[in-house]
């Protein structure tokens, strides 16, 4: 096997730490103590799938760790009981790893002794390597320790002596186990001694093990092993760890017990071992000589193997003389005086002052020299040991970054503070800058303090304007007595006052008398009026501008309240009542009878569009629009396929719905009441939830959806992010009962009620990277504006059926925190491509049938239509005047905008006939130059005025899917199908070399200029974005934004270089990366780039 190259010496670094961190407990399984290996985090079993291993019928998992799984199995044909170890799916697509897992293997195969663990079988299993041994029963040596502290003197000196026939035996085969320790000593179920888990062991002739990789446990390790010589230790390494066995076993402590693990290596290194009689004088001194020759730091004074330990033990066992010699005083001497040469030194110096004064200078002239070759290696050693802490805080970073657990952003990015201050290495920068990325701009949330102790939550409310969260009582069994809404101050999270009300009484036929139940609580938008609906059919007013508890106002609807909408002013209340009740409007502070819209159905949900007043309800399956004035029914209304609507909420401009309906959650257009995307999470498969989706909160900005279950067998929040669609996470809650749910106004904030305690999650994620959701729809592609102000976005609007004659398109303009919308249809004709472009007070647009449809930006009217079948790459002059567009695929063109004529162009035709690759798939167009890209591969050069071709590049490495052109128009880049990087200096005439910064098709790619800086993104359909500074003539990578749900199909800068826009196919929205704010957090801890 050859020597590892650089990167898979990074990469095996890091599965080693990964396995460092595997811990030996062990368990009662069957009736037996079984030892095994365990990470110091739970480890998930639900929903393991046992793996199929020949001949073998897997009964249970013995231990885990970071890097494989141990099974207990029985061997079907022999009737057997064995251990299965096999490695992770996700660790075994590492060759070394699997290397070092067969290597173990043949290890333990290799060794025939009664006291080695046997090895019955080995090999792979649909692709898993799997490692069949004996099942050891008895428990490990470190449990018999925990247990007894010490053995008795003859019964430790039997077990060693066994233990070193074992090791010797190993070395005989050319073998060392390099992680002798008690936890890796087991026993069977007679009581006899195995040595286990060659795991570290090492063939002479084996290449696997890197040279300056330290390997062991600390506490057993040999002081050539600690110094990082894993690679060279012998025989004597594995005597030195029986040394400490058996001083351990015969004192119940560990000869180098430091606090930390550095300081356990430096007293391993320079330390010597202390005398066994000190530990306890009662003890033989033959056995202190034994220990203190096995212990000793010169290698060749060791034991040469453990046969030759197993011989002289067995002559202290026969009462024989043994072999070692106790150390003479005069070496004793010698060793101290190199463990501590200023002592010595000054012991020599002053005699040798008085007499030999010249002599002395040179002593100490020598001694200096000695001095400073000692700090050069400490300084090399502690260049060793930072080298280790960001190895191992590297793989933390990676592992939070990859599982993205509910509050990984906190740990990660104090992680990366820390891993800042150890001064990474330049190779290693841009890896973490993505991390830090992905810490800055990823969605998470975690639990915080609670808002409330000690009570169950019938109801919670935030008020819009940011100033209450109100938390209503729920009080089993206490009927009539008086209940509370408290009111908290939102900021400062502290309660302010208490409002009460006085509940009913439900009287039921089958129950009886049954406890009143505080149902929904409901501010008007403008947060003066607070209002409760109770299970019994009461309705409570509150204005909460006057200071009195007492509420202004209650009445009975006569039903059970599932639902409360306020109007913005707090002047109506609508309300639906359960079973043969319906949608009521209720004017609060005046009498007389509610308006009825009467339905027939168990359950129904209300909300108020935000801008239009029109009353959304979801009653039963069906989702209809009511005029808020009359409660007529304004069509067109949705359904959704037999499941009950619980929920309804609006985004805040009221473009779109989310819906809880049944197990399911959906957004949906507002306009045509069909849903668009729906929320699966991938554990489901199929649904969002387990249970029914009782509470839904939009969050401020839109961008965010939160979902409750309450049902006995969910009782789970998860967050969503609506532009990806994506689950961020999902936590339970714990207790029984009704659940509510509430988001801040701020959007900081998520409160859940339960039955004990209001809890509080803090969610971030948003500071950075934006998130903006102004349509139901699809985006198909996304745009700025040429001073960077607003948005372009394009978005299908769904379809009840596709055998309509026309597609439904939305056009959404976002400009100044509002939105314009130009709704529009196009026949189902043609074969374009979608397309977006934008000038000062116009918006092309292409879509995938034909023609080609320019927008005034200023009002939500079609300005022209040009007439362009198969109508692609809409690209705008600089000069506004004129729009370039591809037709059929390999016709490029100008169209003069005055006159509605093509102008002179190019055409790729000769090559459709030629090569069969004429299709023109990316272009991009300046004042002076347009640059096309084609099938074949070709980037072409054209001259804007002519419509002639200058120039033509053409590359093997595929064809050309994403062109962007600098601002100066001296450079273009071109990206590829096949993920690779094209940089051409249309100055120079010059080329860079092609580099692939991704594994899949470059779909879009964007060039932008920042106080003397060149900056390009690159987006893929690998689900990822790049950035890259220009450095020289490279481009030098800054970080990547990875996992981002879906293709990127939009990328640009702004002007000034400091925004990001991008968009994803089957997205919702558009997300806008704020470079500077990100630089800025990055560069606290060194990670900036600026």
């Amino acid at each position: 096997m050859s020597h590892l190259g650089s990167e898979e010496t990074k990469d095996f670094a890091h599965e080693l730490s990964r396995a460092g961190e595997m811990q030996l407990r062990s368990t009662t399984l069957n009736g037996r103590t079984v030892a095994y290996r365990s990470d110091t985090q739970d480890f998930q079993t639900d929903g393991l799938k046992y793996p199929d291993i020949p001949n073998c019928h897997i009964v249970g998992i013995l231990g885990h760790g970071g890097m494989g799984i141990v099974y207990q199995a029985v061997q079907a044909e022999l009737h057997r009981e064995v251990a299965v170890k096999t490695i992770l799916a996700g660790i075994a697509s590492s060759p070394m790893v699997v290397a070092r897992f067969f290597a173990e293997a043949e290890a333990m195969a290799a060794v025939r002794h009664p006291n080695v663990a046997q090895v019955f079988e080995f090999g792979k299993a649909q692709g898993t390597p799997y490692l069949i041994v004996e099942l050891l029963p008895g428990g490990t040596l470190a449990d018999r320790l925990r247990d007894r502290k010490s053995l008795p003197v003859e019964e430790a000196v039997r077990l060693i002596e066994k233990l070193a026939r074992a090791v010797g035996a190993t070395h005989a085969q050319q073998i060392v186990h390099r992680d002798l320790k008690p936890s890796n000593v087991m026993f069977d179920a007679a009581g006899e001694p195995k040595v286990t888990d060659f795991g570290l062991a090492k063939r002479a002739d084996s290449n696997l093990t890197l040279t300056d990789l330290q390997m062991g446990t600390p506490h057993y390790m040999a002081p050539e092993q600690a110094e990082g010589q894993a690679k060279f230790v012998g025989p004597p390494a594995d005597v030195w760890a029986l040394g400490v066995i058996l001083f351990e076993c015969l004192t119940g402590t560990r000869p180098f017990e430091g606090k930390t693990t550095p300081s356990i290596v430096h007293e391993v290194v320079h330390a010597e071992a202390p005398l066994l009689r000190r530990m306890s004088a009662a003890l033989p001194r033959d056995l202190e000589t034994i220990c203190q020759k096995c212990l000793t730091k010169d290698v060749a004074g060791r034991y040469p193997t453990g046969t030759e330990l197993a011989d002289e033990l067995l002559r202290w066992l026969d009462g024989k003389p043994i072999l070692a010699r106790r150390t003479p005083p005069a070496e004793r001497l010698a060793l101290w005086a190199h463990r501590k040469p200023m002592h010595a030194l000054a012991w020599v110096l002053v005699p040798l002052t008085v007499v030999l004064g010249t002599f002395g200078l040179i002593l100490f002239l020598m001694w200096r020299s000695a001095e400073r070759a000692y700090a050069g290696e400490q300084q090399a050693k502690a260049t060793v040991t930072r080298a280790k802490e960001q190895l191992a805080l590297f793989s933390r970073i990676r592992e939070e970054t990859l599982q993205k657990k509910p509050g990984w952003t906190w740990q990660a990015r104090a992680d990366l503070a820390e891993f800042g201050k150890l001064q990474p290495d330049a190779d290693r920068i841009a890896d973490l800058r993505t991390d830090a990325a992905a810490a800055q701009t990823c969605l998470d949330f975690r639990e915080t303090t609670p808002l409330t102790t000690g009570f169950p939550i019938g109801s919670l409310a935030v008020s819009p304007d940011g100033r209450w969260v109100a938390v209503g009582e729920f009080k089993p069994g206490l009927f009539v007595l008086p209940m509370g809404v408290h009111l908290f101050d939102a900021k400062a999270g502290k309660k302010e006052r208490t409002v009460t009300f006085t509940p009913g009484v439900i009287v039921n036929l089958k129950k009886g008398i049954t406890q009143d139940i505080l149902l929904h609580l409901a501010f008007s938008r403008d947060g003066n009026h607070l209002f409760a609906g109770l299970k019994s059919g009461r309705l409570v007013y509150w204005d909460v501008r006057n200071e009195t508890a007492n509420p202004a106002k209650v009445w009975e609807a006569g039903r059970e309240i599932t639902s409360l909408a306020p109007s913005p002013d707090g002047r109506f209340l609508y309300t639906f009542t359960k079973y043969k009740g319906g949608v009521q409007k209720w004017e609060p502070q005046a009498n007389g009878k509610p308006l009825l819209h009467p339905v027939e159905v168990p359950d129904g949900a209300l909300a108020l569009h935000p801008t239009d007043g029109d009353l959304f309800a979801g009653l039963g399956s069906d989702l209809f629009a009511l005029d808020a004035g009359t409660l007529a029914t304004k069509p067109p209304s949705g359904n959704f396929a037999g499941h009950g609507i619980h929920q309804v909420c609006f985004h805040p401009e009221g473009k779109w719905l989310a819906v809880g309906a049944g197990r399911t959650l959906r957004i949906v257009d507002a306009a045509t009441r069909l849903p668009t995307m729906a929320f699966v999470d991938p554990v489901l498969k199929t649904t969002a939830h387990a249970g029914s989706v009782e509470h839904v909160a939009v969050h401020p900005s839109g961008a965010v959806l939160v979902s409750l279950s309450d049902d006995a067998d969910d009782h789970t929040l998860k967050v969503w992010s609506v532009t990806s669609g994506k689950l961020i996470g999902a936590t339970a809650i714990p207790g029984e009962g009704l659940m509510s749910l509430a988001i801040s106004a701020d959007g900081r904030t998520i409160y859940v009620g339960s039955s004990d305690r209001t809890h509080r999650f803090d969610l971030r994620g948003l500071e950075v990277l934006k998130r903006e959701v102004p349509a139901a729809g699809f985006v198909e592609t996304a745009a700025l504006t040429p001073a960077g102000t607003g948005v372009a976005i394009l978005t299908r609007r769904p379809e009840l059926t596709t055998a309509a004659v026309t597609k439904p398109f939305l056009l959404s303009l976002v400009r100044d925190g509002r939105t314009t919308e130009y709704a529009f249809s196009v026949p189902r004709q043609g074969d374009g491509r979608f397309g977006l472009a934008t000038a000062d007070d116009r918006v092309a647009v292409t879509t995938d049938c034909a023609d080609a449809i320019v927008w005034s930006s200023r009002k939500p009217t079609r300005h022209q239509t040009l007439p362009i079948p198969s109508a692609s790459l809409p690209r705008f002059q600089p000069s506004a005047d004129r729009l370039w567009v591809v037709q059929d695929g390999h016709e490029h063109r100008p169209w003069n905008l005055a006159t509605e004529k093509a102008e002179a162009g190019w055409s790729n035709a000769v090559d459709k006939v030629l090569k069969g690759a004429a299709g023109i798939q990316a272009a991009a167009v300046g004042s002076t130059r347009v640059v096309a890209g084609t099938r074949d591969g070709s980037v072409v050069l054209v001259d804007p005025a002519t419509g002639k071709i200058q120039s033509r590049a053409t590359t093997a490495d595929g064809p050309v899917t994403s062109l962007a052109l600098s601002r100066d128009e001296s450079l273009a880049v071109a990206g590829l199908y096949a993920g690779k990087l094209r940089t051409l200096n249309l100055t120079a005439g010059t080329e860079d070399v092609v580099t692939a910064p991704h594994r899949d098709t470059i779909t879009a790619v964007a060039l932008g200029e920042a106080v003397g800086s060149r900056y390009l993104a690159t987006g893929s359909s690998d689900r990822s974005i790049r950035l890259f500074v220009r450095d020289g003539s490279a481009w030098r990578p800054l970080f990547a934004l990875n996992d981002l749900g879906s293709g990127v199909n939009a990328l640009e800068f702004t002007p000034d270089g400091g925004r990001l826009l991008f968009a994803c196919a089957s997205s919702l929205g558009y997300r806008v990366l704020d470079l500077d704010a990100l630089h800025t957090e990055l560069a606290k801890d060194g990670f900036g780039w600026k």
